[in-house]
């Protein structure tokens, strides 16, 4: 019995036979090296695709941004042409007088479009001419402020303030009034149009 810790000792070391490679797992020191590898082409390949990702969120990111800036960019352009044309179709649309009426309601309605155009022909023409120059009535609309309240890239709605001065064989002197109306412009071609005018 004293000689099996020996012998138990001396089979654990044994080689084997001569030519033939060792039994059991390769030795610490041999082995260390490789999981080194492993591991640092695992943290490697982790850090590539964390690179990766990173960039191709910059990239949505810088894209999306870039498409609200020129959708942004879009709706001011249109926002400032609409009031631009505006400005300028107001006072036009609420003003004439009975000598040149042909020329003033030409002039509007230059600056009009769609089922509005017509409409304004013709109450123009059936309502209106009559009465001012039955009346010898003069309109003259001035623009005090607009501004727009929704926009769009196409389509853009203005609120404008306006004083209308009116004289007639009806009435003594001049009438004052101040009017608020509600604009609806829309893109046509380069230009803008007028498609409705309310008075609120």
């Amino acid at each position: 019995m004293k000689g099996a810790p020996l012998a138990v000792t001396e089979a654990l070391a044994d080689p084997g036979p001569p030519g033939e490679p060792p039994v059991g797992p390769p030795a610490g020191p041999a082995a260390e090296p490789a999981t080194k590898r492993r591991t640092a082409t695992t943290v490697a390949a982790g850090l590539l695709l964390l690179v990766v990702l990173v960039a191709v969120g910059l990239a949505v990111l810088l894209v999306h941004d870039r498409g609200d800036r020129d959708r942004r960019q879009a709706v001011d352009t249109a926002r400032s042409q609409a009031l631009a044309t505006a400005k300028k179709a107001a006072p036009l649309l609420l003003s004439y007088d009975y000598r040149t009426l042909d020329k003033d309601f030409k002039a509007a309605l230059s600056y009009t479009d769609g089922e509005f155009k017509k409409q304004y022909q013709q109450t123009t023409s059936s309502v209106v001419s009559p009465v001012a120059v039955r009346y010898k009535a003069v309109v003259r609309a001035e623009l005090i402020e607009l501004g727009a309240s929704s926009a769009t890239d196409d389509k853009v709605v203005v609120i404008a303030f306006l004083n209308q001065v009116t004289t007639s064989t009806r009435v003594t002197g001049t009438k004052l009034d101040q009017s608020r109306v509600r604009m609806v412009l829309q893109r046509s071609g380069s230009d803008w149009k007028v498609v409705s005018v309310q008075a609120l």
